[in-house]
């Protein structure tokens, strides 16, 4: 119930010291997106020379460099630039991003996704509590609605995250989200950057974990001033793509974050089980369970000051039980990750 709060930075230009800070956005085919994406980050509530957005196209089919061009030409604090080199294991967002980290001026280093939109917010909020000492922090993300399968990634996202702040609370170091992730310089540079570590198909949790490994401490901001919104996946089979990226990460997950998420995998095939032995208690056992994650669902968004409404509690929990187990068989049984058009 009491999820640890900051305090955003003092915005009284005269008494708050504007650090430098380097903005990363690596895009690959987001001819639709990455407008919004550089216009957000462009209407921050902090000095724009006092902070620069580097962006990399990765061997973009569509339009994108050509948009991040004419972007560039508009915004002075805007710097482009085409990776066609690779300097890592495998081509992908790891290598963007690491040659853009050699270009970067900033004295602390915020990572986002070419999807995302940023509040006006974000970049003082997540820089004051870098400032408190904190090698690493991420803020919280949720994702844009317009229909019944994007409402219900969106729960799952909020639950998710969450979950996630919960835990990082109680000293459970668990991930970072990449469109959401502030590290300090000197952290990332002590651990190498992205070209320190080894090729991950989730970066972020593993500059994270060597972050975190390497002596600093991380925080977890879930508050509306650095509250993003990023897209919905539109298709099943782009979902479970998605979800079998993010299981590579979750094998790794410190045992209480693990637990919670095989739990929450298994759990509708363990209920009807017992609700086939005892129907009286498996019924009661479901009842209570579906109470408790509501009230924690409706008590994170509401902190948040978002509405989630009742109609969704059903068809959400059989969202939830289908989809984690269905994407646990799938990260069994299917082979390779395909991911941004690349196969790994």
């Amino acid at each position: 119930m009491n999820f640890k709060r900051v305090i955003p930075g003092d915005r009284n230009e005269e008494m708050y010291d504007f650090p430098f800070v380097s903005v990363f956005i690596a895009a690959r085919d987001e001819e639709n997106s990455i407008s919004a994406c550089i216009k957000s980050i462009c209407n921050q509530d902090y000095p724009p020379e006092r902070y620069e957005i580097i962006a990399g196209n990765d061997s973009s089919a569509d339009d994108t460099l050509t948009i991040l061009h004419k972007l560039e030409l508009e915004l002075p604090n805007l710097h482009v630039y085409d990776i066609t080199k690779v300097v890592t294991e495998k081509p992908g967002k790891i290598n963007v991003l690491a040659q853009l980290s050699d270009k970067a001026q900033g004295n602390y280093y915020l990572f986002t996704d070419a999807d995302t939109v940023l509040p006006p917010t974000w970049i003082r909020t997540m820089v004051h509590t870098l400032q408190s000492g904190y090698g690493v922090v991420t803020g919280t993300t949720l994702l844009k609605t317009w229909a019944q399968f994007g409402h219900l990634q969106n729960i799952e996202w909020g639950m998710t995250i969450s979950t996630i702040k919960v835990l990082s609370d109680i000293g459970v170091r668990t991930t970072s989200i990449g469109n959401n992730m502030g590290i300090q310089r000197a952290a990332y540079q002590k651990v190498g950057g992205y070209r320190g570590i080894t090729f991950s198909l989730t970066e972020d949790f593993e500059l994270y974990r060597q972050i975190c490994n390497s002596g600093y401490q991380a925080f977890h901001i879930f508050q509306k001033e650095v509250l993003a919104l990023s897209k919905p996946v539109y298709d099943l089979y782009a979902l479970f793509r998605q979800r079998k990226r993010w299981m590579y990460a979750a094998f790794r997950l410190p045992l209480p974050m693990l637990l919670i998420l095989i739990t929450d995998a298994m759990f509708l095939p363990v209920i009807c089980l017992f609700i086939a032995i005892n129907p009286v208690y498996g019924l009661f056992f479901w009842l209570f369970k579906l109470c408790a994650q509501w009230l924690f669902i409706y008590h994170s968004f509401e902190r948040l000051q978002i509405k989630i409404s009742l109609k969704r509690i059903i068809p959400f929990e059989f969202y939830q039980g289908i989809i984690n187990l269905a994407a646990l068989f799938y990260f069994l049984f299917s082979s390779g990750v395909t991911w941004k058009g690349r196969k790994y």
